[in-house]
């Protein structure tokens, strides 16, 4: 009988192959958080552009120069009256469209009679105002997210 000393084999990896396979595995993870932020990328940037819009709003409703005051409020509408124009400004929620817009009313009881349109924030799913003790409180859902603002106004005095 030949009895042949065969070689042993290694059962190890070569650091070639373990080379080779953390490279594939690195390239794994890297396509697939990228398609991840791909796919995160555009809700996050929709939320952004909401915070913006609301921030802007806000910033309008605010503004030193325009001195607004409500004057009415329901589930959808908000009524200022603009002292240095002796004007009437509307706040309207169009729930057919999702945005929320203002308008120059031509008196406080008519609002529906207005000039001009300003859209001011886009996929408002719903907002509610309240005015208390000068105290305006602003609820809107936007893009299914909720937002909520006060904003300390003047009361409405008509001269």
């Amino acid at each position: 009988m030949n009895y042949r000393q065969k070689s042993p084999k290694s059962k190890a990896f070569t650091l070639l192959e373990t080379i080779i396979a953390l490279g594939i595995t690195a390239v794994t993870i890297l396509l697939i958080n990228g398609l991840a932020q791909i796919l995160y990328s555009p809700q996050r940037t929709t939320q952004q552009q909401d915070r913006v819009m609301w921030e802007h709003l806000i910033t309008v409703l605010t503004m030193d120069r325009l001195q607004l005051q409500p004057c009415s409020e329901s589930d959808s509408l908000m009524v200022f009256y603009l002292p240095p124009e002796k004007a009437y400004y509307c706040l309207l929620h169009k729930p057919d469209k999702k945005e929320l817009i203002m308008k120059k009313a031509l008196t406080p009881a008519r609002p529906s009679d207005f000039k001009g349109r300003i859209p001011l924030l886009y996929h408002v799913d719903q907002i509610h105002y309240t005015y208390q003790a000068g105290i305006l409180t602003i609820k809107a859902t936007i893009s299914g997210k909720q937002y909520q603002r006060r904003v300390v106004m003047a009361p409405y005095a008509e001269s």
